[in-house]
C-alpha cells in the first residue's frame, strides 16, 4: 500500500480435539511473524480451564 503497510492473508484449517472450548480460541502474531493460536480445554463440571493455561497450541511462521 502507499503508506508502507503490507496486507496478506492465508487459510489454515485445524480440527481441535473434542474436549477443547471453541469459544476460548485466541491468537497472537509475534514481531518475527510467528502466529500462535491457543485454545483451552473444557472440563465437564467447571467449564473452560483458567485463562492463560494453554492446553493446545498451533504455530505458523508468516
Amino acid at each position: 500500500l502507499e503508506d508502507g503497510s503490507v496486507i496478506d492473508s492465508f487459510t489454515h484449517k485445524s480440527q481441535f480435539p473434542e474436549d477443547m472450548d471453541p469459544l476460548s480460541v485466541s491468537g497472537n502474531l509475534s514481531c518475527d511473524g510467528t502466529l500462535q493460536v491457543s485454545v483451552l480445554r473444557t472440563t465437564a463440571a467447571s467449564g473452560p480451564e483458567l485463562q492463560g493455561v494453554s492446553t493446545y497450541r498451533s504455530q505458523a511462521h508468516l
